[in-house]
């Protein structure tokens, strides 16, 4: 999986930056990519010009988080605990 792929490359090369652009809103699988260091993790339903933004601030050694998703992890419970 995405998540699997994740956790490996940050395990084995961990300066490498991930992100991941998704349809997956469940607060599990953003709180398993965020534990394993993930530097983006944002919704496909981003226009180009926001992906093309979320990569400049990766690049520049930030992370960003859908705020959506922000939204659903803290109202909903984790489903892969």
């Amino acid at each position: 999986t995405g998540l699997e792929a994740l956790e490996w490359i940050k395990q084995k090369v961990p300066e490498t930056k991930v992100v991941i652009v998704t349809t997956f809103k469940r607060p599990g699988y953003f709180e398993r990519a965020v534990k394993a260091g993930v530097d983006a993790y944002v919704l496909k339903e981003r226009s180009i010009a926001e992906l093309m933004q979320t990569l400049h601030t990766v690049l520049e050694g930030r992370k960003e988080y859908s705020p959506e998703l922000m939204e659903v992890m803290m109202t909903h419970p984790n489903p892969l605990t």
